[in-house]
Formats: C-alpha cells, structure tokens, sequence
C-alpha cells in the first residue's frame, strides 16, 4: 500500500489533526502485539454509520508516545474484536 499524503511531528500537531477530525473520526480502544491500539472509524454523511477505516498502533518508550503506525484496512479489525461498522 502507498504511504498516505499525511505526517504529523509532534503532540500539539497531532491534537489539532484530531480535533479538526473529531466530528468525522470515533474510535475505540483495542491491543496489538501488546501495545496500546485504537480502531478507527469514520463517517462518509451527516448520521450515517461509521466504516471502519484503519487500525492505529501506538508505540511508546519511556511513557511518551514515540510512532503511531497507521494500518489503511480495516479488514484487519475483526482479529482485534473490533465491529467493521459502528451505527451512527
């Protein structure tokens, strides 16, 4: 898969990127190769149901968050226990 045209650097970068999104995104929380990990969904209309979109796995050393790996498929989900849609 192609990188995605996205790069954040940094706490305050990342928090604006997902405050511009929060009426597009939810998320729920999940683990992967015991690390912390969220699925997310996001909504195509107004009241629709949210898709789910890609898994995100959160890297983290000396408790601060050091890399996000984004996985664009949400295929992945249903090993993790996560809904492939979650209704609006």
């Amino acid at each position: 898969m192609l990188p995605h045209a996205l790069w954040l650097q940094g706490a305050a970068s990342i928090r604006r990127w997902f405050e511009g999104m929060h009426s597009e995104l939810r998320a729920l929380p999940t683990a992967a190769n015991g690390s912390f990990a969220l699925g997310v969904y996001r909504t195509e209309r107004p009241g629709g149901a949210d898709d789910g979109f890609d898994l995100q796995v959160v890297e983290v050393s000396a408790g601060r968050i050091t890399a996000i790996h984004c996985y664009l498929d949400p295929s992945l989900f249903p090993p993790f226990d996560l809904p492939a849609r979650l209704d609006g």
